[in-house]
């Protein structure tokens, strides 16, 4: 098992904000993907594409990469062996918003400089 953390806390992680999106409405299909691509993350770690399922990860910049649930792009990286769940938003285009990736950029450099513990 993978360590896992929320971004920046577990009580005020990021990803909360689209998981009480899905509360109360039709998408709880939706929130148990994040729950089970998550469960996955810390189950098999970099290994997920081959024990899991393939591309259920994607690599996007140096040390940022998805985790690709369906209709869901979950930002999350790797820093002193455990992976940092950053942030979630649901996807609407091909590609990814630059808005998206700068923020989680920013939120590596928090974790990079020690912000978070």
């Amino acid at each position: 098992m993978y360590d896992i953390e929320y971004y920046p806390s577990e009580d005020n992680a990021l990803i909360l904000d689209l998981i009480n999106e899905m509360e109360g409405s039709k998408k709880g299909t939706d929130y148990g993907n994040i729950m089970l691509y998550i469960e996955k993350l810390s189950e098999h770690g970099f290994k997920m594409n081959s024990k899991f399922k393939r591309e259920s990860y994607k690599k996007i910049d140096d040390n940022l990469f998805e985790l690709r649930p369906p209709k869901i792009r979950i930002f999350f990286t790797c820093f002193n062996n455990k992976f940092y769940i950053l942030q979630g938003f649901y996807k609407k285009t091909p590609k990814l918003p630059p808005n998206e990736i700068n923020k989680a950029k920013r939120y590596i450099n928090d974790i990079k400089k020690g912000q978070i513990k």
